[in-house]
């Protein structure tokens, strides 16, 4: 998701006083615009989806706009969240206990899937690749990306953004709405 001066181009007019100030001004602008996107972005995966909120705020990268470079990101990587993150599992299971068949929030785990500690230490949802004990692979649910276009998420959040970015702008100049 970028946000640049389109999104605050009714506003310019106001700074025509402001001289060689405008690009720092829209350049805070934009940055609240951005803190309200990721906001509101996780707020609405949220309310869809239960995963957790940390899981979420991992996810984001912000890329905040300067006044040489009036572009804000809210960038996500395409990568796909672990099937861990969308279990309810609370602390019942131990590793390889079998959760085939079991209901998460966006489908069920398929008949081989298993509960594992690795050394590393870190916790997944695994199924066998073979007959045999090894290889594994870890199950994945779908990517944010995906979600964030499945609920429309860009369109919830825009509106909000924009009057947010615009409030902000009017806010550091002065200037009355």
């Amino acid at each position: 998701m970028t946000l640049d001066v389109r999104h605050v181009d009714t506003t310019i007019r106001h700074f025509e006083h402001l001289g060689t100030r405008v690009p720092l001004t829209l350049a805070k602008a934009l940055n609240v615009g951005l803190t309200i996107a990721q906001r509101s972005t996780t707020q609405q995966v949220l309310q869809r989806v239960p995963l957790k909120e940390k899981t979420l705020r991992g996810a984001f990268q912000t890329l905040p706009a300067a006044p040489d470079h009036l572009e804000a990101r809210l960038k996500t990587r395409g990568q796909r969240i672990p099937l861990i993150a969308y279990l309810d599992i609370r602390g019942g299971l131990r590793s390889g206990h079998g959760l085939g068949g079991r209901a998460y929030a966006l489908g069920t785990v398929p008949g081989r899937g298993f509960l594992a500690h690795m050394p590393s230490g870190h916790r997944g949802v695994y199924e066998r690749t073979g007959k045999s004990r090894l290889p594994i692979r870890e199950l994945m649910g779908p990517n944010l990306i995906a979600l964030m276009a499945k609920y429309r998420i860009y369109d919830l959040i825009m509106p909000a953004v924009n009057s947010a970015v615009r409030l902000a702008a009017l806010k550091v100049t002065g200037t009355a709405a």
